[in-house]
């Protein structure tokens, strides 16, 4: 499950679309358990940038995932998800393999993932899914990254039911698969 992930201090000019130069500062590029780091909202029919904090804190530990299956049925989630959904951009994300070694995944066709989150107060935690071919080499599961142009569709409240059959998949990649595989 993503534990860290990145937003590159290139990458984060990408965000300017959402008028917030003001809230960009000396942020840490590398997000663990705790870190701020910047999430897309749906306010008022507008997309809008807000800080927000890695992962809820529950029982004196940091709970930074939550399954796409289930969001919608556990406690800890469901009124989230149900009124406060949010998207979290990064440059990359990671998974640690069986031996706990961290494997790096970007996207193909955009310097920025989106990854589906849901948000309570200023903390947010990052949906995950079945590992697509590319991550499932490593870990059995992964964030929901989200097109661009599915924001709307998963930052609308209105859509529930059939929300993640409608999210078309994203390409990935991960730089260190070719020297992974050519050890076999």
């Amino acid at each position: 499950m993503c534990r860290h992930f990145a937003l590159l201090k290139q990458d984060q000019s990408l965000l300017s679309e959402y008028d917030a130069f003001d809230i960009f500062d000396e942020s840490k590029e590398q997000i663990f358990a705790n870190d701020t780091t910047y999430a897309i909202l749906l306010e008022g029919g507008r997309f809008c940038l807000k800080k927000m904090r890695f992962g809820f804190y529950v029982m004196e530990k940091f709970q930074l995932n939550a399954r796409k299956e289930t969001v919608h049925e556990k406690p800890l989630f469901a009124p989230s998800f149900e009124s406060r959904r949010c998207v979290i951009p990064c440059s990359y994300f990671f998974e640690e393999d069986s031996r706990h070694n961290e494997h790096l995944f970007q996207g193909v066709h955009s310097p920025l993932l989106y990854l589906a989150a849901i948000y309570d107060k200023d903390r947010f935690v990052l949906l995950t899914q079945k590992g697509d071919d590319t991550v499932s080499f490593y870990h059995p599961r992964m964030p929901l990254c989200l097109r661009k142009e599915d924001f709307y569709l998963y930052l609308d409240l209105h859509n529930k039911e059939y929300l993640f059959d409608s999210l078309r998949s994203v390409e990935l990649s991960s730089p260190d698969t070719s020297e992974q595989l050519s050890l076999f």
